[in-house]
């Protein structure tokens, strides 16, 4: 194992420090070919804890959105058991058809709720640490002014300071120009919303430090390849086209959806310097 330049073997030191005790892993070089690398440090026993995180940011895909809603910080599934019993059984009723004859034995929405708190009970863990409570969180859930939902407040609270408070658009008819950004994303690539989280994410470490350095750390650690150049490829060159030329219609989405987000990013920047939000900066 080849060691990394001192600041970057230095920044992930501290990371696998804070996140374990005494990991059993080493952050070195393997070659220009594979850059950075994950390395053993010990002979390491099975079940044996390697390493845990939180991603740096992460969302929900909109198509999965139309089957479940989740926790917009932490992502646990908000699930309604009554909701979900009667699509149970409006799925059972398309499936044998109204000719099916009655069962007298089938299981009832009490039932359900039953299995449910049983499980929970007998899984021998509070019903806040039990697998089975995804089916009460619904309850519970809270829910942000634009219609982002969360499986409790203190959840909201971290969304907010991590990303939220400069990405919301406020109202869910999305009206400002930050819903007008997340619009255009639904049309264009809704991976748009991840890269304006870690933006987002960074300018707030800043309000929050000061430091620009310390707030841009987690992704300058990393190689950051243009987006155009990441996802292009000449296998998917028309007849006649070069790659460049196929790369500038991505270089242009760029450029569109950059402003698109500017406008929103500035726009509650000025709101949130207006509820003396920005740790004594401003705007300008």
């Amino acid at each position: 194992m080849q060691e990394n330049r001192p600041e970057v073997a230095a920044y992930f030191e501290a990371l696998l420090q804070s996140r374990l005790h005494s990991p059993p892993i080493r952050c070195g070089f393997a070659g220009d070919d594979k850059g950075k690398a994950m390395f053993a440090g010990k002979a390491l026993k099975a079940g044996e804890p390697i390493w845990t995180e939180a991603p740096f940011v992460a969302m929900q895909h909109e198509d999965n959105k139309e089957f479940v809603d989740c926790c917009d910080n932490c992502f646990v599934p908000l699930i309604d058991s009554k909701a979900c019993w009667a699509r149970v059984m409006a799925n059972k009723a398309e499936v044998e058809g109204e000719a099916a004859p009655a069962d007298e034995n089938k299981a009832s929405e009490a039932d359900f709720e039953a299995a449910i708190a049983f499980l929970m009970k007998e899984g021998g863990k509070s019903p806040e640490e039990s697998y089975f409570s995804v089916f009460k969180l619904a309850e519970t859930q809270v829910k942000c002014t634009c219609g982002v939902v969360y499986c409790s407040d203190n959840c909201k609270k971290i969304a907010y300071a991590q990303h939220h408070a400069l990405l919301c658009p406020r109202t869910e008819e999305r009206e400002n120009a930050m819903g007008q950004f997340l619009n255009h994303t639904l049309v264009t690539n809704e991976i748009f919303q991840l890269a304006a989280k870690v933006v987002a994410k960074i300018l707030l470490l800043f309000v929050a430090t000061q430091d620009v350095a310390q707030a841009r750390l987690p992704v300058d650690m990393f190689c950051k390849l243009p987006w155009w150049e990441v996802i292009t490829s000449e296998d998917d060159l028309e007849e006649g086209e070069t790659l460049e030329e196929y790369r500038d219609k991505f270089r242009a989405l760029i450029s569109q959806t950059f402003e698109h987000f500017s406008g929103g990013l500035k726009e509650n920047l000025v709101h949130l310097e207006g509820q003396g939000e920005l740790n004594g900066l401003s705007v300008d």
